[in-house]
């Protein structure tokens, strides 16, 4: 029986995310100038050829890598920040958390941003770049959860934007130190991710005291 065209398009949809993957994986041990269309579909188990049925290019298959790896910051955010029930505070814990432990699950994203800044300018060469509108929704995701915590006293009052950037950077700093860690023991791995987000909700101070929050 011929396929669908719905299962069609899932096919190709399908294969085209293996073969973004792939490049995920090849980009981080290489980087953008080292990298070849021949690495990609050596890493994807796939013909060279048909990497190039997908991409034309391989400035093509990396533009296209740096906007899917944003879509899926993205949608991770969207998710947890505008979708999600809970107070604001506990959104934003929630979206903290699922991206640390990320970190720890899979090492790869972060060492993907950690390059991505360096190449984007060669990779895009000035076209419009899908990546950068991705993230930016992001943070005004972030600086939004924010602005609503202060407005619920969940927050100490202040400029969100300032807060959000706060917020991120602890957030993102944390981000390499824990892929680095992600050979410990279990416990202590999850002890880490405790620890990184008790920084980055609370800072130096640590947490109010359940009287402080009353």
């Amino acid at each position: 029986m011929p396929r669908t065209a719905e299962q069609c398009e899932e096919i190709r949809h399908e294969r085209r995310d293996q073969i973004l993957d792939a490049a995920l994986s090849v980009y981080v041990r290489k980087g953008y100038a080292a990298s070849e269309v021949a690495d990609v579909a050596d890493e994807a188990g796939l013909a060279r050829g048909l990497v190039y049925y997908y991409f034309d290019t391989k400035q093509h298959l990396f533009q296209q890598l740096f906007t899917w790896m944003s879509e899926r910051t993205h949608e991770l955010a969207r998710r947890y920040l505008v979708e999600s029930e809970g107070s604001p505070r506990e959104r934003l814990l929630g979206f903290a958390r699922v991206l640390c432990q990320g970190c720890l699950e899979d090492p790869r994203p972060t060492l993907f941003y950690l390059r991505a800044y360096q190449d984007a300018e060669q990779v895009f060469e000035g076209r419009d770049r899908a990546d950068v509108r991705n993230l930016e929704a992001m943070r005004s995701y972030i600086t939004a959860v924010i602005a609503e915590g202060m407005e619920r006293a969940e927050f100490r009052c202040g400029d969100p934007a300032l807060a959000a950037n706060a917020f991120w950077g602890s957030l993102s700093m944390n981000f390499r130190e824990l892929t680095d860690r992600a050979s410990h023991e279990e416990s202590e791995k999850l002890a880490m991710v405790e620890e990184a987000l008790g920084y980055c909700m609370y800072g130096l101070a640590g947490a109010p005291s359940a009287k402080g929050r009353s």
